[in-house]
Parts: structure tokens; sequence; C-alpha cells
């Protein structure tokens, strides 16, 4: 790939997975004098350090949006087309790593927020101490793929009355409870 790169008069490469940013970095040394890379990403603490790291390269553009708006970034920055994508929709283990602040890991008693992007309201302590039961079902079976939505979201406001309002461990620590409650009642009834 980096040989096509830099036989290319320009090339625009667009979004990209910020901690990679050893991969940019080649990239940017093969890209040709016109080229631009952009690099979108809801976190802006991936594209801070990215930016960091890539300091020394002006032909690269840190966008903080979502990568569902790449055609109004690119609108915006009055670019027609691309000749490259990169794509990584994951989290990373940075992500995954920061307990206290994030709230995607299940390793400690933290607060829930499980944000990609910091600076969005919504968070998912919000999600499961507010969202009625159909919803909180609506979203395990949407999201999750979850055949038990129903089950485990009456089964989560049971407990939620009982215990208030949960940090990570204690959502955890019942939604294994009862899903193995339903599985365990499930394989009983069944023939």
């Amino acid at each position: 790939m980096y040989r096509r790169i830099k036989d290319k008069a320009r090339w625009n490469i667009c979004r990209w997975y910020s901690w990679w940013w050893r991969a940019y970095k080649k990239i940017l040394e093969n890209l040709s004098e016109n080229g631009i890379l952009i690099g979108i990403d809801r976190d802006m603490d991936a594209l801070e350090s990215t930016k960091e790291k890539l300091k020394e390269y002006s032909n690269v553009k840190y966008i903080h949006a979502n990568h569902d708006e790449i055609k109004e970034v690119l609108k915006d920055l009055q670019i027609q087309k691309v000749d490259g994508i990169l794509l990584d929709l994951g989290l990373s283990s940075y992500q995954l790593d920061e307990k206290k602040e994030r709230g995607f890991s299940y390793l400690g008693s933290n607060e829930l927020d499980m944000r990609m992007d910091k600076s969005q309201q919504l968070n998912a302590k919000i999600v499961v101490n507010t969202y009625p039961e159909e919803e909180l079902a609506r979203i395990i079976y949407e999201y999750g793929e979850e055949k038990f939505s129903r089950n485990i979201a009456k089964k989560y406001m049971c407990s939620k009355k009982k215990q208030g309002n949960r940090n990570n461990r204690r959502v955890s620590k019942y939604y294994n409870k009862i899903y193995t409650t339903i599985k365990a009642k499930k394989r009983r009834t069944s023939c």
C-alpha cells in the first residue's frame, strides 16, 4: 500500500483509528507533498494523542466527528473524493483501561459512562438508571442481540428498585446473575 501512495500525485486518506499513529506516520512518510491525511474520530483524547505524535507533519487534518459524518466532513473540507479509507470501528485497549473515566471496563467499581465522545450528554449511567423497562429491553435486544432481553430488563428493574442506582460492577453482577437464572429456567422448561 505504501508504494502505491508514493506513486500517486495526490492522496486523500480518510477516517482512522487514532491510536494507530505509527501506521499513519508511515503513510505520511510516503504521501506526496499534495496529499493529505484526514483523521476523523469521536474521541478527542485519541485525536489529541495522535496530533502530538504526528506534530512534525503539516498535511494532516484532525476532525472531531463520527465516521457516519464522513460526507459532511469532506464537504466542509471541500474534498470531492478520497483515494483511500482506513476503518477500525472498535474500542481500543486504552479506552477500556481508562477505568474511572470511561466506565467501559468492569474491572473496578466505577461510574458507568461508556461514551466514545465525552462531550455528549447521554451516558450509560443515565440509560440504566432512568430508562423504562421497555426501552431497556429494546436496547438489549437491538444492540446486544439478546433473545432474553425482556426478561433481563424486567428482572433488572426489579433488582434496581431494591438496590438503587448502579455502577459498572453492580450492573455486570446483576446482568450475569439474571442471565444465568433465565438460561437455567429455559433449560428446565425445554423438551
